[in-house]
Formats: structure tokens, sequence, C-alpha cells
């Protein structure tokens, strides 16, 4: 069983993504880095909502999942590989790939 995450367990997350867009913007000046966010509790969440607000409070761009895959609430079972894998399928993936395409290729 997991352990609940905290406040010190979110800063450490933050930090890390915050670095790694430093060191990626550093390397690649022109890179714009964004964030795939795989959200589905966030409107109850605690932990979620506190998560989406430090990564917003670090200026990244944030992208739901939610907004790629909208049925994916109410039909998981569409988008994973299997219901022992919760990983995502290839529809999954084409969906996502779409989106990123259409929403933040084209529309940066």
């Amino acid at each position: 069983m997991r352990r609940p995450i905290e406040s010190g367990d979110i800063a450490v997350f933050t930090g890390i993504v915050g670095e790694s867009r430093r060191i990626l913007e550093q390397w690649y000046p022109e890179i714009k880095f964004h964030i795939l966010f795989w959200d589905f509790s966030h409107e109850t969440d605690p932990t979620e909502i506190k998560t989406i607000e430090a990564l917003k409070s670090i200026g990244i761009p944030l992208h739901f999942i939610s907004s790629a895959l909208p049925d994916y609430g109410q039909h998981r079972e569409r988008y994973i590989l299997h219901p022992a894998d919760g990983h995502p399928n290839s529809l999954a993936y084409d969906l996502l790939a779409n989106y990123i395409a259409d929403t933040i290729v084209k529309h940066p």
C-alpha cells in the first residue's frame, strides 16, 4: 500500500519538473515546454488540485488528458490495454497525438 501524498511530495515533484524544464530550455532555446496532465479527479481530489495549482504556479502550460479523452471517466475500458493493465492503448495514444498536434503544435 502506498503512503499518502503530502505537500512536500508535491514540492519535490514540482521542483523536478521545473528543473527539467530549465535544463531543456537551456539545451534547446526554442523549445516550448508543456505538460500533459493525467487528470480525472481534479474536481474532488485535494492532492490533484494542489498538484495542478503547484504546476500552474511555476508557469508551465498544462493540458489535461480529459480534454483529449473526454469520455475516459465513463468509458475507461476503451482506452486501456486490459482491465488488469490500465496503461493507455493505441486508441488513447492516437487521440493524444491528434490533441497534441491540433492544440499544442498548431496553436502554441
